[in-house]
Parts: C-alpha cells; sequence; structure tokens
C-alpha cells in the first residue's frame, strides 16, 4: 500500500497584542494582521491593554465589536511579559500555536502565514524574525541606523540579518504551545528583555529556535528622546532588573545624572540582547523552575 503523506493539521492559533498608549498605531496594526486571514485556521486576536490612557481600548472595542475573533483584555500589569502571559493563561487552552505581536511595527501582507508556513516546514518549537527599525524623524532614523548596526546591537542575527538559521535568540514571533507553556512563559518581573530570557529557558529545555530572514518586519523607534527614555526605564532600568546576572552592575536610574543617563542609555543599546542571554544561561544551565507556574 503506497505511503500517505502528512498533511498538516489545521492550527488553533492565538495571536497576542500587547498595548500601552498605542492609539496612533493599534487600528493599523489589526487590519495588516486581519488582512490575509487563514482559511485553515482557528484564529483569535486578544489585544492585552495595559490601562491606555489614550483611547486605545476604545479604538479596539469598537474594532472587536465587529469581529468574533478579536477580543479585548485587561493587563492590570502593564508589562508586555504579563500581557502574553495573561492571555495565554486565558485563552490558550486547547490551542496549538502562539503568535505574539508588537503594536508599535508595521507588519507586511502574510505575516501570519509566513510564520506558520515556517512552523510547518521545519522541526523548530519557535520562529522568531528579523527587525528592520525605520522611522519619519531624524531622530527616529538616527535610533535605528544605531540599533541595525553592529555597534549597537553586537552583530544579532535578528538586527538586519539576512541569514536564515537556527539561533539563541531573535524577535519573536511564533511558538509552539508546548514550548512556550513548558518553559513557563514570560519572566513578568522583566521589564525589559524578557525575549533573550525566555530564549534562554526554552533552550535549556532543549527547544530550537529557527531565524526566518524572509520573514521581516519595519519597527519604528519612540520618536523622541524622553519617550525613548521611557520605554526603557519605564519601572527598572535594563540592569537593575537582570538580577540573574550578577556580572552586570546595579544602578538606580533615579540617582543618575543626565549625563550618567546618556551614558546607560548608550550601554544599553552597544549590548547584545543575546550576550546577556548567554550570561544568564550560564547561570541556568539546569533549567531554572517556571517562573509562572499557572500557565505551566
Amino acid at each position: 500500500m503506497a505511503s500517505v503523506p502528512d498533511v498538516p493539521r489545521p492550527h488553533a492559533i492565538l495571536v497576542v497584542i500587547p498595548t500601552l498608549n498605542e492609539a496612533r498605531h493599534i487600528a493599523q496594526v489589526i487590519a495588516d494582521l486581519t488582512a490575509e486571514p487563514l482559511p485553515e485556521a482557528d484564529l483569535l486576536f486578544v489585544v492585552a491593554d495595559g490601562g491606555s490612557s489614550d483611547g486605545t481600548q476604545d479604538i479596539v472595542g469598537r474594532i472587536a465589536a465587529t469581529r468574533s475573533d478579536l477580543l479585548l483584555l485587561d493587563n492590570p500589569k502593564k508589562l508586555q511579559s504579563a500581557a502574553v502571559n495573561l492571555a495565554v493563561e486565558q485563552y490558550g487552552e486547547g490551542r496549538d500555536l502562539l503568535i505574539r505581536c508588537d503594536a508599535h511595527a508595521d507588519y507586511p501582507a502574510g505575516f501570519l502565514k509566513s510564520l506558520v508556513d515556517a512552523f510547518d516546514r521545519g522541526e523548530a518549537d519557535a520562529i522568531v524574525v528579523p527587525m528592520d527599525s525605520v522611522g519619519t524623524t531624524c531622530f527616529q532614523r538616527a535610533v535605528g541606523w544605531v540599533s541595525d548596526s553592529k555597534v549597537g546591537s553586537g552583530g544579532s542575527a535578528h538586527r538586519g540579518g539576512a541569514a536564515s538559521g537556527y539561533v539563541d535568540h531573535g524577535h519573536h514571533a511564533l511558538f509552539r504551545m508546548d514550548s512556550f507553556r513548558a518553559a513557563g512563559g514570560y519572566d513578568p518581573s522583566f521589564t525589559h528583555n524578557e525575549d533573550a530570557e525566555l530564549d534562554c529557558r526554552q533552550r535549556a529545555l532543549g527547544s530550537r529556535i529557527f531565524l526566518d530572514a524572509d520573514i521581516r518586519l519595519r519597527y519604528a523607534p519612540r520618536a523622541t528622546p524622553g519617550k525613548l527614555a521611557r520605554q526603557y526605564f519605564i519601572t527598572k532600568p535594563l540592569i537593575t532588573k537582570n538580577r540573574s546576572t550578577p556580572e552586570l552592575p546595579s544602578i538606580s536610574v533615579s540617582r543618575l545624572t543626565p549625563n550618567g543617563v546618556r551614558g546607560i542609555s548608550r550601554w544599553t543599546h552597544t549590548t547584545s540582547k543575546a550576550a546577556i542571554a548567554r550570561r544568564t544561561c550560564r547561570l541556568k544551565s539546569n533549567a531554572a523552575p517556571s517562573p509562572n507556574p499557572q500557565i505551566s
């Protein structure tokens, strides 16, 4: 009897979009992601909002009223890490794939389908993508140029990279839901670099991360130095929160002079997130306990 070729089964996909004051972008992001639906997949979009004060929730609510596949979820912890964890906890049951989409990005046509196709073609537990920083103002373009250069990112594969392959870390896009749960999801105590830290735990558990350089998104940095500073120092600085990496100094941003803040900002831009993840992995080589038992 002739063998029957394997046919990928239909996927049940949870797409999570964390937001906080993204009124200028959220409608277009939702429109871009839903423009080319996947008829063979069961898609659920969840916008997890951290308490926006600019009308983001109203915009999402109006769109959700016209779509049965879009939900608005309150994220009282505000952070993106907590947003994705909460959406998985409440809506991840019975879904085999998780896709994370940031509201401050520009997604190409067919983005979701490309991710699913890349997942179906290989044996990866997560698909990550390159992120090309762009902008309309001189400041945004300058930040984008630095971020995508070796000076700014340490040569990270997902920053302007053009080669596909298995990597330590990349811009998060798609997860096998079982892999995300097994790792315990994001560590919600990480205000930044939660993605690199999760990749560390995924790899410690044997998960494989594939960077598909043909699936690219465009990201607009914050438009002013003040907004960029608030993004990086919303609660605790990168250096302080990365408490699992003792060789990084602990510094209180509230006590820094303006020159000190600029110095720390330069340090964060010139330190590769992948390098931080590698340092953390050396301390967690035995796969640390899940930081989120409720979603494991």
